[in-house]
């Protein structure tokens, strides 16, 4: 699990899904069940990679990046490409981006 980022600064089990182990590394968050990633998350930064491409990691930057979004949910915009997620959490209150997710759709 370690032989594309090393090993992590820390490993802690979720909190509400305990079969969740969480990775953390400076820059990204890597979260598996039985061995497998179930999600990809990256705390605030100014910009986030996508597809090799530097992108503002914010609404604004992922919808030129990316279009409209596929889904508005009260905490974030959700683009879906087949069965790739992306998902901009934002704060309800300020609309200001909280961290990106990345995930499989079949882990929804």
């Amino acid at each position: 699990m370690t032989s594309k980022l090393g090993e992590p600064e820390k490993i802690e089990q979720d909190e509400f899904w305990q079969e969740l182990d969480i990775y953390y590394y400076p820059d990204v968050h890597v979260a598996f069940y039985d061995g497998l990633v179930q999600y990809v998350e990256v705390p605030l930064a100014e910009q986030i990679e996508i597809n090799g491409k530097s992108v503002p990691m914010t609404e604004e930057g992922l919808k030129a990046c990316l279009g409209q979004p596929d889904f508005i949910a009260e905490d974030g915009i959700v683009f879906q490409r087949d069965e790739a997620v992306l998902k901009l959490f934002i704060d309800e209150s300020t609309r200001k981006p909280l961290y990106a997710s990345f995930y499989h759709i079949a882990t929804v």
